[in-house]
């Protein structure tokens, strides 16, 4: 068989392409069928994808590319590149028929889904193929592998799963845990579908551990995955082993990604996808290979689907793609490819936009939903005062150097002015600081409690510059040899220096004066009724032997009298209860519990629960409250109108803790004791 041209091996790729592809959806058909347990989608997934892999490589290996291999060991190695890009296809493929599967609930549409699916990532595969596979790489092209990647990757998981939470947390880790194991898809802007999808199949591939730990685990690698790729940039950018290391550890002990990865969060997927494109755009720079743009664009789009702050490298891929035109670097064929790169990888969004719109009708409701909404006017507020506005501007700069609290921070200050001579590379200087200021303006108006936690790509960012930082300080002679003297070595080991200010955060001396009235600034901080402190569960990520939520949760069961209605929100223990208890663990779920989304709740939301509360009430219900605190606070205070018409909204809610208890009209609220050490009392409501 002669090749007459391009087109004909195209379309020698595409009759194969197809061969596979029924291949593919026969056996999961079959499969499906015959599966007696649960998840048959799951396993005919699992078994279309195998049979398809293995007869597409026969196929690819002896008439599309016409490699032959020498020997078994050459053999394997090939077959293991081959299913090393077929992860890839396999991602698209997945992603789409599950998308199709779980937006329109038909089996005619999951098939649909692997036909699009399969379509896309094979044509995606062939370039990999090309590139990576089956090549003759000549013994100079070889590089030497480098163990001290995999091992500072390997130091940074064992750190994360050591200190990691052996039980749930508050605010939204178990709302994340339900999200997954539900996998709960959709375009508001809370939904993150990527973690959604990828948790949901990571639970029941790991059914033998307890759920949450199993989700905190995915996290936990998604951290130290993120470690290994910004050692590999920094390695790509100093050529300097030593100084990567140390910024390896630098970003190992920086609190906001050892917080994320020693508990279930959405953000550490979000940072391995920004290390993964930071080290494939700074090889293109170094190499000039395109493959890895092109990954770079997939990931891009792929990261839209986990969190909408990913968004913001938009402008930042854009500019790169017109200044590597303008330098002719590349063309407008391969602009295009890159643009289907990035389709490609959003397409998991782009999907659950399309399936949105079509629901809604109306496409300003759909992008509404999925910038926030009502949700981001909480999150980016107007009209605050002066004080407020200095208060959160100090605020950041506070988090930042928490998050460095070592001379790691004045490495990458200043070395910021350097970078675009470091980098040479006029294309993806650009890039990066499109990225990087976009991050900064984003995170610095993002004026809620969890501030720290946006601000993460930005010091995700900051290891290129605290990389080039290092480098220069090591380097020393007119030979720029890499040593350390002792001057040198003091300042690099104080990196270890948040192994003893986290953990000691909450105990400081003096405290009260400090960290309390620091905590108090935050407006949320009204809102958490004692339930946990900051200092010790936000500030500190050593997770290891939190057990606060355990304790209440376990309390709260046993005293809680059964087909009790119980009013809580997110900021306290509603989550937990609801969501990991009730939901994944099935217990006490004779208790109804209605949560309160605080952050949010309106006038008129308050006045349904206070009314529901006086529905029970009248009923014989056993009810109870968590707290006097906001937003329950509120609650109670339209019921107290609900009871006595006559007293104005504006007097109820001047009315002091102890003063609204004692006149509460018709309703007695008592004291119910769960016998939690350091935990409050919740309330029962009696009429």
């Amino acid at each position: 068989m002669r090749y007459s041209g391009a087109a004909t091996r195209a379309a020698t790729y595409a009759l194969f392409a197809s061969a596979a592809t029924l291949t593919n959806v026969a056996t999961q058909a079959g499969v499906s069928a015959v599966w007696p347990w649960r998840y048959a989608d799951l396993f005919g997934l699992a078994g279309g994808t195998l049979t398809g892999l293995g007869l597409k490589y026969l196929l690819d290996k002896q008439w599309i590319f016409r490699f032959h291999t020498a020997g078994i060991r050459e053999y394997t190695r090939r077959f293991l590149r081959y299913a090393a890009t077929g992860v890839v296809t396999t991602a698209i493929f997945w992603g789409t028929e599950l998308t199709f599967l779980a937006a329109f609930h038909s089996q005619t549409a999951k098939y649909v889904g692997a036909f699009l699916g399969l379509g896309i990532g094979y044509t995606v595969k062939y370039f990999l193929d090309a590139r990576f596979v089956f090549t003759h790489d000549p013994p100079s092209a070889r590089k030497p592998r480098d163990p001290t990647a995999l091992l500072v990757s390997a130091a940074a998981f064992g750190l994360y799963w050591f200190t990691s939470a052996r039980a749930p947390g508050w605010v939204d880790a178990t709302l994340i845990l339900n999200g997954a194991e539900r996998m709960q898809l959709g375009t508001w802007v809370n939904t993150h579908n990527l973690f959604n999808v990828l948790g949901h199949y990571w639970l029941l591939a790991t059914f033998f551990l307890d759920p949450h730990r199993s989700l905190t685990l995915l996290c936990t690698i998604f951290g130290s995955l993120t470690v290994l790729f910004l050692y590999l940039t920094a390695v790509t950018i100093t050529r300097n082993r030593i100084a990567s290391v140390f910024t390896s550890i630098a970003i190992v002990l920086s609190h906001s990604l050892w917080w994320h990865s020693a508990t279930i969060e959405v953000y550490t997927l979000n940072t391995l996808l920004i290390a993964a494109i930071l080290y494939l755009i700074f090889r293109y720079a170094h190499e000039g290979r395109r493959r890895g743009l092109y990954i770079a664009f997939f990931l891009g789009g792929l990261g839209v689907s986990n969190h909408v702050l990913m968004g913001l490298y938009v402008p930042a891929f854009a500019l790169l793609s017109v200044l590597l035109i303008r330098e002719r670097r590349i063309l407008g064929r391969h602009l295009v490819l890159l643009l289907l790169a990035a389709v490609a990888g959003g397409s998991l969004y782009l999907v659950i936009f399309i399936q949105d719109l079509v629901a809604e009708g109306h496409l300003g409701g759909v992008v509404k939903s999925a910038m926030g909404g009502g949700f981001l006017q909480k999150m980016f507020p107007s009209g605050m005062s002066p004080g407020e506005r200095l208060f959160w501007a100090g605020n950041y700069l506070f988090l930042l150097i928490w998050n460095f609290p070592s001379a790691a921070i004045v490495f990458a200050v200043a070395a910021i002015p350097r970078l675009p001579r470091k980098i040479a590379d006029p294309a993806v200087t650009g890039f990066f600081f499109a990225g990087l200021i976009a991050q900064v303006i984003w995170s610095a108006n993002y004026l809620i409690w969890d501030m720290y936690a946006f601000a993460l790509p930005v010091y995700i960012m900051l290891s290129v510059p605290l990389a080039v930082g290092i480098d220069s300080f090591v380097r020393t002679g007119s030979k720029q040899r890499v040593r350390l003297n002792p001057r040198q070595f003091i300042a690099l080991i104080t990196f270890a220096l948040p192994l003893l200010v986290y953990p000691t955060f909450a105990h400081w001396p003096g405290r009260e004066h400090i960290v309390d009235t620091y905590i108090s600034l935050y407006p949320e901080a009204k809102r958490l009724g004692g339930y946990w402190d900051p200092a010790e569960y936000v500030f500190n990520p050593v997770k290891r032997n939190y057990t606060a939520v355990e304790r209440f949760a376990n309390g709260w069961m046993a005293r809680i009298p059964p087909g009790a209605h119980y009013w809580d929100d997110e900021s306290k223990a509603a989550y937990p209860l609801q969501f990991y208890y009730q939901s994944i663990r099935r217990e006490r779920t004779d208790v109804t519990i209605h949560a309160v989304f605080g952050i949010m709740m309106t006038e008129t939301q308050a006045q349904y629960h206070a009314r529901e509360i006086q529905r029970h009430l009248s009923r014989g219900d056993p009810v109870f409250i968590s707290s006097l605190a906001e937003p329950e606070r509120e609650i109670l205070n339209q019921l107290y109108h609900l009871e006595n018409p006559e007293m104005p909204l504006v007097q109820i809610r001047a009315l002091g803790e102890e003063e609204l208890v004692a006149t509460f009209p018709n309703i007695s609220i008592r004291d119910f004791p769960l016998g939690v050490n350091g935990m409050p009392d919740i309330f029962r409501l009696v009429q």
